[in-house]
């Protein structure tokens, strides 16, 4: 039975006071329910109790022999009597009074329940969810047309109930709801049950449980205001939950209320289908005239949405949605937009909540995330279907067509005859409803449509691609299925994305041996092992899962020296990577890598202000080096501690030019100490720019690069071009703008070197830092903020908060300069929480636990 908020608090109320209790405590409910048996000689059980206390989920479904025995409890002859004396007066009132006023109490109720049922079987929290603000636009246009159904059409997980739950709220069921006189009655199709199984009319529900006869609807005409509206959202349409002809009669009936009803503008009905099921209401039910005149589409949208009315989240819903499970706005900003645009479907976004909720997310890469929420929602969604066997077959032939040259990008209709038949449609509308296969229809500039089937993005496609694979090959992966795959024009697209979920299934399974096969693979290049090498990496948790699988594979391939002699480590400068390099330490044997490593990660460390982390990293090193009697090791330590001296004290240790004269005199580019001295470098230009000691920057830079001339490869080129965009940058600071500077800097970020990647995000973020400084040294303002916003973006992906720092500063003058006192004062509260992030930053959790659990150095 439906009990209204205000009946339920009265009633909870009296039993306390009944109980002798000012409060209850869920341990109390047993006592509770002695004690009413003691009484009454009737029994409640205790779980019921919780859930009218609160203390367990309810749905206000208390049975009449609850409600009597908790009324006789009371002192009541049964609850009739406890509802008569206790229900609130306007509410005794409106009995024999307003209808109007009357059918909003009772649709109200059923509404609460709807909700309550919804916010218990809510994904995640319910208070952490969002209203769509669009989804409640698009409402709110249908009520003022004169159409009477507004469909919201959505695959599962599209958040079709939640927003209709928010939006129900806002609009007609919440204290300061935008629409307070009209009727909103939200039900779930499981509630008017009585039209599919004993085959009554729509009106025969309404007079059963609202008590509107058919032709009441007259007599709310005369007793309403003239903008008043009567709203009925049913929702949970759902071809698995009833049988089709069941499904047909319900159709039919809101249909039928429809059409009796034509000359009422004010009834409308807003229905909540997946695609099939809508599908199937238009085609069985609407004619054109009807569609045209009674369904309303709101045409503003593109054409995928006119379809659907339920849109993926923007950044910004994305961003308050994760604020509201504590993650911190910086690291939203990190996320990568292929990341951002999987979690903007929000059932994949309630599985990455509740991967927060679990702490998988903190020891894991974005990369790792994708694959988990995909890996997690394809078993859920095969794993629990009856249909899984016919559902594999038609993903297989997918796959096959799209394997083949002529269905790459998308597979068309001709191809499509193949798989959807009569025997496959069944499972075909579910592959659709459960969102992994879209069936899109386009027009574009001719009259008959063109239907394209394809897998709903593009991490699905890699997942049964490679699924259909390892099953062709009874679950065995070999060297010659990889250097087939890397042959295959088809596949090399996603020829990574295959071989590492072929890697996840294999760690999963303790397969090590095919693992090796991989690595085998002759048609794979060296780079691309050492990606797949870094994957492994990411995935390995245990000192047990890094000696079984990890170090073999380092012995055997070498991997760590490949990384340094060929250049590869550069691309880890200034990139979040810090568990794969901190790995690769611990299983390195060469203690000049182990150095190089621990000088990577200070570096990285200092420039996203890490400090804890880089004060972490110092202290290894030197336990490390403390019996090492080698000049360079000895003049990189001293770099390490004066950039953290300055990080931590503000402290500005005057032996700087000491250490320059001693790094310039080192061999530089002298085997095996190559690698180590560029990083030295990398560390003390940065050090001067972090501590603005521009004179020395400008002159150290010059003179490094002089030595390098003669030097080579791809870390060289990483390096000379760093030390070209330093040596601008401060030229800029200590001598200002001279009349070859400008054209110098434009060429020099322009310069393209086919031998370099100019993708590069560490060096682009620094080309913006010196081009926004060179404009503002120009006083051209609004180039100037441009250009810093770009810094700060592309900083704020990679954690470069050294460059984030300088871009605030160039911020802050521009809008200094142009009298922007509050965007002024914004950009000194961004710089003081980047200060303060400075010291608070937390230790990476794989680290803070490695180093909890060995107090002393793991490199020894």
């Amino acid at each position: 039975m439906f009990l209204d908020e205000n009946l339920l608090k009265t009633l909870v109320d009296k039993i306390l006071e009944r109980f002798g209790k000012k409060n209850l405590l869920p341990a109390d409910c047993k006592v509770l329910s002695s004690d009413i048996y003691s009484k009454t000689e009737k029994s409640i059980s205790e779980t019921t109790l919780k859930r009218l206390f609160g203390f367990a989920k309810r749905s206000f479904d208390f049975s009449i022999y609850t409600l009597d025995t908790l009324a006789t409890y009371l002192g009541y002859e049964n609850w009739n009597s406890f509802y008569e004396l206790n229900q609130a007066p306007n509410e005794r009132q409106m009995h024999g009074g307003n209808k109007w006023q009357e059918l909003r109490m009772l649709c109200t109720k059923h509404s609460q329940y709807t909700l309550q049922g919804l916010k218990n079987s809510s994904g995640i929290h319910f208070t952490k969810t969002i209203e769509r603000e669009k989804l409640s636009s698009f409402i709110q246009k249908f009520l003022l047309t004169g159409k009477s159904i507004a469909p919201i059409v959505g695959p599962s997980g599209a958040g079709k109930s939640i927003g209709l739950a928010h939006s129900a709220l806002k609009l007609w069921l919440d204290d300061k709801a935008v629409y307070p006189n009209d009727i909103c009655c939200f039900i779930n199709i499981h509630q008017i049950h009585t039209i599919a199984t004993y085959k009554h009319s729509l009106f025969e529900w309404f007079n059963k449980y609202l008590g509107l006869l058919y032709n009441d609807i007259a007599v709310l005409e005369a007793e309403k205001n003239k903008e008043d509206r009567l709203v009925l959202i049913i929702d949970g349409f759902d071809d698995r939950a009833f049988s089709s002809d069941k499904l047909k009669l319900i159709y039919s009936n809101i249909i039928e209320f429809i059409n009796y009803n034509n000359e009422y503008s004010w009834i409308k009905i807003i229905l909540s289908l997946r695609p099939t099921a809508w599908s199937k209401l238009v085609q069985a039910y609407f004619n054109p005239s009807f569609f045209m005149n009674r369904i309303f589409i709101d045409d503003s949208y593109p054409q995928e949405n006119y379809q659907n009315h339920t849109l993926p989240f923007n950044f910004s819903e994305i961003e308050k949605v994760l604020q509201l499970h504590q993650v911190d706005k910086n690291d939203i900003a990190c996320y990568s937009t292929d990341f951002i645009n999987l979690i903007s479907f929000p059932r994949y976004l309630d599985i990455f909540c509740t991967l927060i909720n679990t702490n998988f997310t903190r020891k894991r890469s974005q990369e790792q995330i994708i694959y988990k929420l995909i890996e997690t929602d394809i078993k859920h969604y095969f794993l629990f279907d009856a249909h899984t066997s016919t559902k594999s077959k038609i993903i297989e032939k997918m796959v096959e067509l799209k394997a083949s040259p002529y269905g790459q990008n998308n597979i068309e209709l001709k191809e499509w005859s193949l798989v959807k038949d009569a025997l496959t449609a069944s499972s075909f509308c579910q592959l659709i409803d459960d969102y992994l296969v879209t069936e899109e229809k386009e027009y574009g500039n001719t009259a008959f449509p063109i239907p394209k089937i394809n897998f709903t993005n593009p991490f699905l496609e890699n997942y049964f691609v490679s699924w259909v694979l390892l099953k062709e090959q009874q679950y065995n992966v070999t060297r010659h299925l990889i250097d087939s795959i890397y042959l295959s024009e088809e596949f090399s697209h996603m020829k990574q994305s295959i071989v590492k979920w072929f890697l996840l299934h294999l760690l999963q399974s303790f397969n090590f041996s095919s693992i090796e096969e991989i690595f085998c693979a002759q048609r794979m290049p060296e780079e691309d092992k050492f990606v797949y090498f870094e994957f492994l990496v990411e995935l390995t948790d245990t000192d047990k899962q890094r000696n079984e699988i990890l170090v073999p594979l380092e012995r055997q391939h070498h991997f760590i020296q490949s990384f340094f002699e060929q250049g590869i480590y550069y691309h880890y400068c200034g990139v979040d990577k810090e568990k794969v390099l901190y790995t690769l330490a611990r299983i390195c044997d060469n203690k000049i890598y182990k150095h190089n490593f621990l000088c990577l990660l200070f570096v990285n460390s200092m420039l996203q202000l890490k400090v804890q982390n880089a004060e972490m990293y110092l202290r290894e090193y030197r336990q490390l080096s403390r019996h090492e009697n080698n000049a360079a090791i000895t003049v990189q330590e001293k770099l390490m501690e004066y950039t953290l001296d300055f990080a931590r004290y503000s402290f500005k240790n005057d032996s700087v030019q000491a250490l320059i004269d001693e790094l310039a005199a080192l061999q530089l580019t002298q085997a095996p100490y190559t690698e180590l001295n560029y990083l030295s470098m990398l560390l003390l230009t940065h050090a001067l720019l972090y501590t603005e000691d521009y004179e020395r920057l400008y002159s150290a830079s010059a003179m490094l690069q002089q030595q390098l001339s003669n030097a080579g490869g791809n870390a060289y080129q990483f390096l000379n071009r760093s030390l070209q965009l330093l040596h601008e940058y401060a030229s800029l600071m200590c001598k200002g703008l001279q009349p070859a500077t400008e054209k110098s800097i434009l060429q020099l970020v322009h310069h393209k070197n086919n031998s370099f990647q100019e993708a590069d995000s560490m060096l682009n973020t620094f080309s913006a830092l010196l081009l926004a400084k060179l404009h503002e040294k120009k006083q051209n303002s609004n180039l100037a903020i441009q250009y810093a916003n770009e810094v700060y973006s592309e900083s704020q992906f990679n954690c470069l908060r050294i460059y984030k720092l300088l871009a605030f500063k160039i911020l802050k003058d521009a809008y200094a300069s142009n009298n922007l006192r509050e965007k002024v004062l914004e950009t000194d509260e961004k710089i003081k929480e980047l200060f303060t992030h400075k010291y608070d930053d937390k230790i990476n959790y794989d680290l803070k636990e490695t180093f909890s659990f060995y107090p002393k150095s793991k490199f020894l």
